[in-house]
């Protein structure tokens, strides 16, 4: 992203490797949704870089409404700032 500084590049990874790991106990059998949601905040949080999270979201694939246990596919998602610029991500489980 031509708006991040070469610091906030090298760093940005951490976003998707967040929904990784969610999509990585989603794969071991967690189906809490506040579960996941706190793996991803977890990480995030361990990134000084970030300057703020917007949301994560744990949402049903097919409608995206938010859900507390998951059935089916799932899209994990979250955005994030680096500075002025926002970041958005996401992986579909299941």
């Amino acid at each position: 992203n031509a708006y991040l500084t070469a610091e906030q590049r090298a760093a940005a990874p951490v976003l998707y490797r967040a929904l990784q790991r969610a999509e990585q106990l989603f794969e071991s059998g967690v189906r809490d949704a506040e579960s996941l949601r706190q793996e991803i905040r977890q990480a995030l949080d361990g990134e000084p870089l970030i300057d703020g999270i917007d949301y994560i979201s744990i949402a049903a694939a097919d409608t995206l409404a938010e859900r507390d246990t998951l059935q089916g596919r799932a899209m994990v998602s979250a955005a994030v700032r680096f500075g002025g610029t926002r970041l958005i991500d996401n992986v579909v489980v299941g």
